[in-house]
């Protein structure tokens, strides 16, 4: 039931499957997903979901975000009834109850009685049987390409969806950004300006205060712009074992709010996922649907690496920029044999060469705290610890706009 991954057939979509009709979105979708092909694309993918269609997505992501990436019936109901509580534990609550229509707690009670493990394998089958029809797995249950790319679709609709419902963009996400600049201060006119940049209040109220009847020449007033200072962001995920189920779905939440975040501000994100080696490495720039896709499938194991995740920025981030890096983990370094001198030792490399680090925490102990603030401390960042995953997101957005607002 839990293979890895292997070669995987690659069924075209075809009548019948998922292509539901195109359904309106939010301003926050309109305002994230505008002026760019990268973001057209990702919009129409957005527009052509119905509520089936997402159910199957999410149910899918959530196979992955528990260490599975196939579906075997059979497999399945023998574990069920043979010791429901750690096949409980292996599938998660919300893909329990997505694969076999009932609550886990009625499971529970009444996984012993025979009828019920007939009915209850007859919902299973139905609901592998129905992914399979519509393309989205092989003929051995494997997950294939299209249901990645449903998973991570259906992934993105729901992280857009909370983030509209908790404004956590806010204001920047609706508002047009500027592409000449910030307004800084005035000065006159000259013929090389753009007429976009006349500062027209102003103007008229100098001319009032000169007696003019009308605006002359010398009363047009001009912003001078400071140009918009780009910013490099990596997104270091720790994906070792201790992460599996809600920590990793949050992180991978997380990863996406980010993402279109910098893409909202015209900056560049990348992304490193690491256990004891590093799993997936994107340098920035890296196109939104290949971050969201590689953390939709990424799968959890293993032990953290830290010093290792810092290492391997370094080389990705450009020179003499804007470089910051984001290491979320929810704990300790597990490899080395002095491990807070390895880990230092990275990050005085990182600073050497102009980059900032910020560390997210999630439930860190004593020691791992410790840990995260010496890396702080050292890497000219901030730590964020978080108990609440659901405020995960915005912590890490909240880590990304306050360097914003200071380069």
């Amino acid at each position: 039931m839990f293979p890895d991954d292997t070669d995987r057939e690659t069924p075209e979509l075809e009548d019948g499957n998922i292509t539901p009709p195109n359904q309106e979105k939010s301003d926050l979708f309109e305002g994230t997903l505008s002026q760019s092909d990268e973001k057209d694309k990702l919009l129409r993918s957005l527009g052509q979901m119905d509520e089936d269609a997402l159910d199957k997505g999410r149910m899918l992501a959530d196979a992955f975000n528990q260490g599975m990436s196939s579906f075997t019936p059979s497999l399945l109901m023998e574990q069920l009834a043979t010791n429901y509580q750690q096949t409980e534990r292996l599938l998660g609550p919300s893909l329990l109850r997505a694969l076999t229509g009932y609550d886990p707690s009625y499971i529970e009670r009444n996984v012993s009685i025979p009828e019920f493990q007939k009915e209850l394998a007859k919902k299973v089958e139905e609901s592998i049987e129905g992914m399979q029809k519509k393309g989205l797995l092989n003929k051995d249950g494997s997950i294939n390409d299209s249901g990645i790319l449903l998973a991570t679709i259906s992934n993105i609709y729901f992280e857009l969806d909370h983030l509209s419902q908790k404004n956590l963009f806010g204001k920047r996400t609706l508002e047009k950004r500027d592409v000449y600049g910030e307004p800084t201060s005035l000065r006159h006119f000259r013929r090389e300006d753009r007429y976009k940049t006349v500062a027209l209040h102003e103007s008229l109220r100098l001319a009032l205060r000169r007696g003019h009847q009308t605006v002359q020449k010398n009363d047009l007033l001009s912003y001078e712009r400071k140009s918009k200072t780009k910013l490099n962001i990596i997104y270091a995920l720790d994906a070792s074992g201790s992460m599996r189920g809600k920590k990793i779905a949050a992180a991978k939440r997380a990863g996406i709010a980010l993402s279109f975040a910098t893409l909202r501000e015209e900056d560049r994100v990348g992304l490193i996922v690491f256990k004891k080696e590093v799993d997936i490495s994107h340098a920035p720039p890296c196109p939104i649907d290949t971050i969201a896709s590689s953390l939709t499938t990424l799968r959890t194991g293993g032990q953290t690496d830290v010093a290792k995740a810092i290492s391997h920025a370094i080389p990705l981030f450009p020179e003499k920029e804007n470089n910051h890096l984001i290491l979320l983990t929810d704990g300790l370094q597990t490899v080395g044999e002095d491990k807070l001198a390895y880990v230092l030792e990275q990050v005085s490399l990182a600073r050497n060469h102009g980059i900032t680090i910020s560390v997210v925490g999630i439930n860190l102990e004593t020691e791992g705290r410790e840990l995260a603030e010496h890396i702080v401390n050292l890497g000219a960042g901030e730590l964020k610890l978080i108990s609440n995953l659901e405020e995960l997101d915005s912590i890490v957005l909240e880590d990304y706009y306050a360097l914003r607002e200071r380069v």
